[in-house]
C-alpha cells in the first residue's frame, strides 16, 4: 500500500537515482489501474519522460495532482504542441509547473495555450536534481493537491457558466483576480479578460504570469478605472459573502452595470451556511443581493451554493445570472 501524500515520479525508461520517498514508475507500470491506484493518494507527479507519459488514462481524480512536466530539450515548439497539445497543455494551472530548456518556445506556448510563465523552469541539470527541486518546494513550485482539486472544481463549473466566447474577443471583468487564474480560465475560453484586485503583490504576480493579459488595481466601490463595458461574463471571484451590506451592493452594482445585454454575472463565493455566519451567505441571501443591485432584472440561470461534494468545512459555490436582452 502506497504512503498517502508521497511523490510519484514517472521515469518511463529512465533510471534516475532519486531522493527516499518517492514513489517510481517505469514505462511497464503506467497501465490506468495501477497509474490512477497511485495517484489516488499522492501529492505531487513528476514527469521525467513526457514523450511516453499515458495522459489519456489519468482520471479525474488524477488530474487533481500538481505535475511537474520535464519537455525534452531535443524536441522543439512543433513537436511540444503536436505532442502535448491542448489534452495537455490546455489543462495546466497555476499548482503545475513545467521544466525545459527552450525558453522561446516556452513564451510562444504560454501565449497559445494562456500558460502561466511563473511556472516555468530553466530544467536542472539531471533528473535527479529536478526531483529535489519539486521535493524542496523552492520557487518555482507545485501547489498542493488539495487547492487544485478545488480550483479544478469551480474552473469547470465557471466554464459551463459562462460558456465558449463568440464573436471577436468579447471582454470580460474579473473582480478578485487574485494570481491571474480566474483570467486564465477565461481567456482559455475565448474572452478578453481585465481583472481587478486590491491585494498589490498578488496582481504583481498576476501580470508576471500572464503578461498578455489586463490587470489592474481596484475592486473597492468606485474604484474600477479601465473596466470594459458592454462585458460578455461579469466574474465575481471570492470575497462577497464577506463584505459589509453596503459594499456588496456596490461592487454588485459596478459588475452589473458593466455587462452587456445578454451578458453572464457569476458569483463565486461560500454560498452555504447559517445568515449571519461570518464570511458566508446562504444562497437565497446572495440571489436577493444580487437581485437588489440589479433592480429585479437579473434573471437566475444557475445555483450550486456547494461544488466541494460534502468537504468539512463547506467550500464555494456558483450563482449565474444573465442580463436580460439580445447578446451583444
Amino acid at each position: 500500500m502506497r504512503a498517502e501524500g508521497a511523490t510519484v515520479v514517472y521515469a518511463g525508461r529512465r533510471r534516475p537515482a532519486l531522493l527516499p520517498g518517492t514513489v517510481v514508475l517505469d514505462d511497464w507500470a503506467v497501465l490506468p489501474r495501477p497509474l490512477n491506484e497511485a495517484l489516488a493518494v499522492a501529492e505531487r507527479l513528476v514527469v521525467l519522460d513526457a514523450l511516453s507519459f499515458p495522459y489519456e488514462s489519468l482520471d479525474e481524480v488524477g488530474w487533481d495532482v500538481p505535475m511537474a512536466l520535464a519537455l525534452p530539450s531535443e524536441l522543439g515548439l512543433d513537436a511540444w504542441r503536436a505532442l502535448l497539445g491542448p489534452p495537455v497543455l490546455s489543462r495546466l494551472t497555476l499548482d503545475d509547473l513545467v521544466i525545459g530548456g527552450d525558453d522561446a518556445g516556452w513564451e510562444r506556448l504560454a501565449e497559445e495555450f494562456a500558460l502561466p510563465r511563473g511556472q516555468w523552469l530553466a530544467g536542472p541539470a539531471d533528473d535527479a536534481g529536478l526531483v529535489a527541486h519539486v521535493l524542496a518546494g523552492a520557487p518555482p513550485c507545485l501547489g498542493r493537491r488539495e487547492e487544485k482539486a478545488a480550483f479544478l472544481r469551480e474552473a469547470a463549473a465557471v466554464a459551463e457558466a459562462a460558456g465558449r466566447a463568440t464573436g471577436p474577443s468579447p471582454s470580460a471583468l474579473v473582480l478578485g483576480c487574485g494570481r491571474g487564474a480566474w483570467a486564465q480560465v477565461l481567456a482559455r475560453l475565448g474572452y478578453a479578460p481585465v481583472g481587478f484586485d486590491c491585494d498589490l503583490e498578488g496582481l504583481a504576480e498576476a501580470r508576471r504570469n500572464f503578461p498578455g493579459l489586463a490587470f489592474r488595481e481596484g475592486g473597492e466601490p468606485g474604484g474600477l478605472a479601465g473596466a470594459p463595458e458592454a462585458c460578455a461574463v461579469a466574474l465575481l471571484a471570492g470575497g462577497l459573502a464577506a463584505q459589509a451590506p453596503g459594499h456588496r451592493q456596490q461592487v454588485l452594482a459596478q459588475a452589473w452595470e458593466a455587462l452587456r445585454p445578454g451578458g453572464s454575472l457569476l458569483v463565486l463565493d461560500h454560498l452555504a451556511g447559517r445568515p449571519g455566519e461570518p464570511g458566508r451567505m446562504a444562497a437565497d441571501e446572495m440571489i436577493a443581493a444580487v437581485q437588489a443591485a440589479a433592480a429585479g432584472e437579473a434573471v437566475l440561470d444557475d445555483v450550486r451554493a456547494r461544488l466541494d461534494a460534502g468537504a468539512s468545512p463547506p467550500g464555494r459555490g456558483l450563482l449565474a445570472f444573465r442580463r436580460p436582452g439580445p447578446e451583444g
